[in-house]
């Protein structure tokens, strides 16, 4: 049986004051319904002004108006992850936001494509995404963050806006998704079908490092120790085609406590290519787990590890262009702690 111990019990106080001389406890306490509410209508309504702003694109460029809308999406995402919602609506607003971040992703291929037919099947699973904003904005039971809401379901996009960012009637609840204006985006004729799907390449495009020779430090208090990423992780993500892709670089480490080398948590970093981090990064190693914001406000998720594992609980997270894991190998420590100190240390 696991049990506690006096030395993970300093570590746990080491750590929590680590993380509390670097920032406060801002979103740990949960709003109420209400409160909940108010603050996404605030942030949908000011996300729906924002992609009002944007010039229409003309022609065939997408790229300003794409990489304008991103640049208001992920300022929404990142206003959305600050909230600490009501026990109930948690798995709601974190479905709300990975979908957001999906239509991010979208928006920045958009923004890199030439011509109308690369951006057909972007514009078919920008619509696909909207639908399933539509859906998650009523399970929230906010209607400014429907972008289908009162629309048309007989408009198109032509009728609206050029074949590029969608027009919005109620903003999308991130940075994430163009929100419509009307019903579902529909395609111009002139839109041709998307290219075959070619073969993954073979092997990870991402580069590995070791965090203890790159310039990353433990927080006060702890050393961390080096630690060789497993092929089954490396092989898991290389499959991922969007982490693949916007994955920089992953590294590993396991914090020991200085006074006792007690081995308290193992670290798993990814620096992404873009201002964000593939949201595939939180639900890798925890795809059913509960959503848990850190006392710095940062949003997760957290699961149980395997029983047969040295580890107690996974907390996974990103921040901007940071993806955090971290595997705690002592029961009195919880992973977002870790997350916390580490990231206070080091960005």
């Amino acid at each position: 049986m696991r049990t506690r111990t006096l030395p993970a019990l300093a570590a746990v106080a080491m750590l929590a004051l680590t993380a509390a001389c670097g920032g406060g406890d801002e979103g740990s306490s949960a709003l109420s319904e209400d409160e909940f509410v108010d603050e996404l209508v605030d942030i949908c309504s000011d996300t729906e002004r924002d992609i009002d702003r944007i010039e229409e694109p003309t022609g065939d460029d997408f790229s300003r108006a794409a990489g304008e809308a991103v640049e208001v999406y992920n300022d929404t995402i990142a206003r959305l992850q600050a909230i600490t919602p009501p026990e109930r609506s948690a798995n709601d607003l974190a479905d709300f936001i990975g979908n957001l971040e999906d239509q991010v992703r979208q928006f920045e291929r958009l923004a890199e494509t030439n011509g109308a037919d690369e951006a057909g099947p972007i514009f078919e699973r920008l619509t696909s995404l909207g639908d399933e904003q539509s859906e998650l904005a009523q399970d929230l039971e906010v209607e400014e963050c429907d972008p289908n809401a009162g629309g048309s379901t007989e408009t198109t996009v032509a009728e609206t806006v050029p074949p590029t960012v969608p027009a919005t009637t109620a903003a999308p609840a991130t940075t994430a998704a163009p929100a419509t204006t009307a019903a579902p985006i529909t395609l111009p004729t002139t839109v041709a079908p998307a290219p075959p799907a070619t073969e993954t390449p073979v092997g990870p495009a991402f580069e590995i490092i070791d965090l203890t020779t790159e310039g990353f430090v433990a927080p006060d208090g702890f050393y961390l120790t080096p630690k060789t990423p497993d092929q089954a992780t490396i092989d898991l993500i290389a499959t991922l085609p969007e982490l693949d892709e916007k994955l920089l670089q992953l590294g590993v480490a396991t914090l020991v406590a200085s006074d006792t080398d007690l081995e308290i948590a193992d670290i798993w970093l990814g620096l992404s290519v873009t201002d964000a981090m593939p949201a595939d990064w939180k639900t890798l190693d925890c795809p059913t787990g509960d959503l848990r914001t850190s006392g710095n406000g940062i949003l997760g998720i957290v699961c149980e590890a395997a029983l047969e594992s040295p580890f107690w609980e996974i907390f996974t997270a990103t921040d901007g262009d940071v993806g955090i894991s971290v595997y705690t190998r002592v029961p009195d420590i919880s992973g977002d702690l870790v997350a916390d100190a580490f990231l206070e240390a080091n960005f």
